[in-house]
């Protein structure tokens, strides 16, 4: 019977290799993922939009609630 080796440093070498190709990809096309936002912003709000929803969401997981009936 054929006695062969296994080349660890190939192995280790390709799956380098293989994740840079990930980070590559990943830092080319990012992952998006749509959010919806279950009120409407006022106005005054949406100039800073960004700031009120983050305020919602953190005042949401404080209450330990689901948020659904917040205006």
């Amino acid at each position: 019977m054929a006695k062969f080796n296994i080349d660890e440093r190939a192995i280790d070498k390709m799956q380098q290799e293989i994740v840079k190709e990930f980070e590559m990809a990943a830092r080319k096309h990012p992952i998006r993922v749509p959010i919806e936002v279950p009120f409407l912003l006022s106005a005054p709000s949406a100039v800073r939009g960004s700031q009120a929803i983050s305020t919602w969401a953190t005042s949401c997981a404080s209450e330990g609630s689901t948020c659904e009936s917040a205006t």
